[in-house]
């Protein structure tokens, strides 16, 4: 006897939404590198979209707020299996940005929700979150308290009460609930309408216009994660640097300096290496820009220092000319 079940609708709706943004992306990808004519587009589009939603017809959606207790168990076994609440591990859901299931905007601009969870243990939590301006994540800007407001609340039985304070000096409410490592509820100030579905912000969301390469490393405070770059999808394409995990979730990412990496470079090398002496796995980020002949014209270094606590701080030492110096 077949049961409906919350989670597998919303584990459902991301395999859709991750078929459709691979097939989005090579469509971008394919239109990019071949300059094919509006006309012929249109069809590739047309037949490919056609495919992807037929495909999504056999996954049930979701109302908008619904989670696993939309779906009540039958019997309370069923409900431990579902939600552990006291006995929750809850450092799978730190070191991660989420964002609102359902929405699809290019880079994250434009989520109407995101937050990431910084510390959460002993019954407390806190974190920073993010309303309609971005998509809240680590990297190394050190700007969490003046661009995304922090909250703070207590953590029991997989449920979180947090407060926080938005840029004019209003106190609002944020409820948290933890249902497995790649859902959380959130509601904002008590109400339903504002009851989000949080899934982890992930590379899929993104989209580039070479091979991604990506490399496992050992780093401190991050365990075992994967190193990832690749050049986004644009005009103007730039460096993406992050830590992933074993899922294409998005952890760290290595913005370039304070101005961001030079439109057209490519990233040369990384080098994974304790540069300070202070115990800590520090990171090297060597770009450089090419002419028409593939020749390196200009290169610059980018010294990521870890923290203690798994951040990176930045050194930017500026441009190196690639005669000067042998990579």
């Amino acid at each position: 006897m077949q049961q409906s079940n919350g989670i597998d609708i919303f584990r459902g709706r991301m395999l859709m939404k991750m078929i459709f943004r691979k097939f989005l992306f090579g469509i971008r990808r394919y239109i990019f590198m071949n300059k094919r004519s509006p006309n012929t587009c249109s069809v590739i589009f047309f037949w490919g979209f056609t495919v992807v939603m037929l495909f999504g017809l056999i996954i049930p959606t979701p109302k908008s707020g619904q989670s696993v207790e939309d779906n009540p168990p039958k019997n309370p076994d069923e409900k431990q299996d579902r939600i552990n609440t006291h006995n929750m591990v809850y450092d799978s859901y730190c070191k991660k940005t989420w964002v609102v299931d359902g929405e699809d905007f290019y880079d994250g601009y434009g989520f109407s929700l995101s937050i990431i969870i910084t510390r959460i243990g002993e019954g407390i939590v806190e974190g920073h979150i993010a309303l309609n301006n971005g998509t809240v994540r680590y990297n190394i800007d050190g700007t969490w308290n003046d661009s995304y407001p922090e909250f703070r609340g207590t953590v029991h039985n997989g449920k979180a009460l947090c407060k926080y304070m938005d840029k004019k000096g209003e106190t609002h409410s944020l409820d948290l609930t933890f249902h497995d490592e790649n859902c959380i509820q959130a509601m904002m100030d008590g109400d339903e309408n504002k009851s989000y579905m949080l899934r982890p912000y992930n590379i899929s969301d993104l989209y580039y216009i070479n091979e991604p390469t990506q490399f496992e490393a050992e780093l401190d405070g991050w365990g075992t994660v994967t190193v990832f770059y690749a050049n986004s999808l644009s005009n103007h394409t730039t460096p993406n640097v992050m830590l992933i995990d074993e899922n294409g979730n998005i952890l760290f990412d290595f913005a370039g300096g304070t101005y961001g990496y030079q439109s057209g470079t490519e990233v040369l090398d990384i080098i994974i290496r304790d540069m300070n002496r202070d115990g800590l796995e520090d990171m090297e980020i060597i770009t450089c820009g090419f002419d028409g002949m593939g020749e390196e014209k200009w290169c610059a270094e980018w010294y990521f220092y870890q923290q203690k606590d798994g951040m990176f701080i930045y050194d930017e030492t500026g441009f190196i000319s690639a005669k000067n110096k042998n990579y």
